[in-house]
């Protein structure tokens, strides 16, 4: 199991909630259907670096064509801030082992 699968549990509830919403009913059900599609494919990869792949596909998506800082999915942010802080990390040891 990936890190990313518990924290996304409620994702599909949350991104259901705000599509129901006045401020979500201006992007298509297409849409919404995608970025579902994308976050169970993060939480089913086995390893880290396959769940971060389709992570930064959802990322892309909400900058690209999305509700971008509207509230949107609070445990899309926390993974993607969980994904950002273990990038850091990696980077730090890369240099500091040089």
């Amino acid at each position: 199991m990936n890190p990313y699968a518990d924290i996304l549990s409620t994702a599909a509830e949350e991104i259901r909630a705000f599509a129901a919403t006045e401020e979500g009913r201006r992007w298509e059900s297409q849409w919404y259907d995608r970025v579902l599609s994308l976050v169970d494919k993060v939480r089913i990869q086995p390893t880290t670096s396959e769940a971060e792949r389709y992570l930064d596909m959802v990322m892309w998506a909400i900058v690209d064509s999305g509700p971008l800082g509207k509230g949107f999915g609070p445990s899309i942010d926390r993974a993607a801030d969980a994904m950002q802080r273990r990038r850091k990390q990696e980077f730090k040891e890369r240099r500091l082992s040089k």
